[in-house]
């Protein structure tokens, strides 16, 4: 971070580098992650020069330069803030030939998961339980890490990860005993939940 002669706090911005195969295929493998909520530009370039105009919906974004001005590389003018989740940036770019057009995706997830049930049968008469975690994150959980108890203890019965919300447990479990299951989630950019707890089965 810098100050300008004026005082003002200026933000050096995230950019977003897509490089273009021609002017007539344009591509994006994958969508640019942002996980931070420091602002950020669109920028890009193409194989040769060209004329080039960028929109987030119907909203234009100016560029430098602009679009009579052809050149291979392109920047926002001004940087942005996403909102959570995905962003979706229309790129049309013309030359002497047939116009090339890119859709853009702009991924941000700067939120935690957020666990708001663990779902499980009321009673249980065999040596299994299934509990099922109900959570939610911006992009896709991609762990469940979980500890057993029984209840009204601290000592850990089983632990381990899963990958899907469904957990079954069917280790040493006693009929007519109650278990309390522990669970974290952990989602497709390292981020944790906080530490949720089921009621006694």
């Amino acid at each position: 971070m810098c100050e300008n002669q004026a005082g003002f706090a200026v933000v050096q911005p995230t950019q977003i580098l897509t490089n273009f195969s021609n002017t007539t295929i344009i591509t994006q493998t994958s969508a640019k992650l942002i996980t931070t909520n420091e602002p950020y530009k669109l920028a890009f370039t193409t194989d040769h020069l060209a004329r080039c105009e960028a929109k987030r919906g119907n909203v234009s974004i100016p560029l430098v330069p602009g679009p009579s001005q052809p050149s291979t590389s392109f920047i926002a003018l001004y940087g942005e803030y996403p909102q959570e989740g995905n962003t979706t940036y229309n790129v049309n770019c013309s030359n002497i030939g047939a116009p090339a057009i890119a859709t853009l995706f702009v991924f941000k997830d700067t939120k935690s998961p957020l666990i708001s049930a663990i779902n499980a049968p009321n009673v249980t008469c065999q040596n299994s339980i299934t509990y099922s975690v109900v959570a939610q994150d911006s992009s896709s959980i991609t762990l469940y890490s979980y500890n057993v108890t029984q209840f009204g203890g601290s000592t850990s019965i089983v632990s381990g990860t899963s990958t899907t919300p469904d957990i079954t447990i069917n280790e040493n479990l006693q009929i007519g005993a109650l278990y309390v299951l522990s669970v974290r989630a952990k989602d497709a950019v390292g981020l944790t939940s906080n530490l949720v707890s089921s009621k006694g089965v």
